[in-house]
């Protein structure tokens, strides 16, 4: 039997590509005078992340109720977004170079739950790579801030393929989440649950076939 060919990379971003330490943005929270101790501790604050992932508040909301939450009414949105943003633990150079070998034989998307302020802090300070931007290395970005919606919501597994013209069947999504990978899957989607480097030694150099994953 003929297996079908793997096509289309669907690429998460947090966790996958670009490192995230939410550490370092609850000491930076701390820092400037909080008592947060984890960003599920409170409802009011998972519900205005969620609200902020879905695109449906918008940043000063955003700052209003960090600075509500959080317990620092003094903190400027400067403050505030410095301390938000050190979730971002930048994108090491092998995930830049394994995308950069991938390109070449499949054609590569993004989707990602995603807030505004952290899109604007990666385009400032992840998309170059050695003169390349590598935002432009992939065929479309799909963001749920942009979308409201998200994973791993069936409609946005759905929209990515119907907007991107691609067929589930034949691509491959990359989260390290496994509930993700699984609303991936109910719509025929393939799925490889990584985290970090994991996926570069089971992508890169391998002929893709459904059957592998």
């Amino acid at each position: 039997m003929i297996m079908t060919m793997i096509k289309n990379l669907l690429f998460d971003f947090g966790g996958v590509l670009c490192d995230l330490n939410f550490d370092d943005s609850l000491n930076a929270f701390r820092g400037l005078g909080s008592s947060l101790q984890s960003f599920k501790e409170n409802e009011e604050l998972v519900a205005i992340l969620q609200r902020m992932d879905r695109g449906t508040a918008t940043v000063p909301e955003f700052m209003r109720e960090l600075r509500n939450v959080c317990e620092i009414p003094c903190a400027t949105d400067q403050q505030l977004l410095y301390a938000w943003n050190k979730i971002l633990g930048g994108i090491p150079n092998q995930r830049y170079e394994a995308l950069k070998q991938l390109k070449k034989n499949y054609s590569i998307y993004l989707l990602s739950n995603c807030n505004d302020p952290h899109w604007n802090f990666v385009l400032e300070h992840y998309s170059e790579y050695k003169g390349e931007n590598f935002i432009e290395w992939f065929k479309q970005i799909f963001l749920s801030f942009k979308m409201h919606l998200e994973k791993p919501e069936p409609a946005i597994y759905e929209t990515v393929a119907q907007e991107a013209c691609i067929c589930p069947e034949e691509t491959l999504f990359i989260d390290d989440h496994q509930e993700n990978i699984d609303g991936a899957k109910n719509v025929g989607f393939h799925g490889l649950c990584a985290l970090g480097d994991e996926w570069i030694k089971q992508l890169v150099n391998k002929n893709l076939d459904k059957g592998n994953f």
